[in-house]
């Protein structure tokens, strides 16, 4: 019995979150980057990510800006300046996922994309930083 409680012990404190459902996951969220992808010239970059029904969708646009100018000290420059780079498309599939063998979950949904299968805590992903669900400020849908 000591043996099997061995690997709880030595790694700390087990952090379980709950079953989650689809419906608890659904909605849209939203990160603005600005950054300097270009030499001299300022970068947008505008993410969001939404739940719908059983589909993750991932939209990620980049702007080139006017050279030696940043959004942030001039907000005019937002506007007709601004022209979009390029522009990522991408849907795949949400699983929930069941308990572990202890009937734990660490790792309650995953989304299967053609790249890879990751698997999610529910917690961190609707609360992770940079990204929120208010929409976004400086880019355009």
């Amino acid at each position: 019995m000591a043996l099997q409680g061995c690997p709880y012990i030595a790694s700390g404190d087990n952090d379980t979150i709950d079953k989650i459902s689809l419906e608890e996951l659904q909605g849209c969220q939203y990160k603005e980057t600005i950054g300097t992808e270009y030499p001299n010239q300022a970068s947008l970059e505008c993410e969001k990510r939404c739940i719908r029904d059983s589909v993750y969708y991932y939209q990620k646009s980049l702007y080139k800006g006017p050279q030696n100018a940043s959004p942030a000290a001039d907000p005019s420059l937002a506007s007709n300046q601004w022209a979009l780079d390029t522009v990522y498309y991408d849907t795949s599939l949400v699983t929930i996922v069941g308990p572990e063998k202890d009937g734990n979950f660490t790792k309650n949904f995953y989304i299967k994309s053609k790249f890879a299968n990751i698997y999610y805590d529910s917690e961190e992903y609707l609360s992770e930083d940079n990204w929120s669900s208010k929409g976004w400020t400086l880019c355009k849908e």
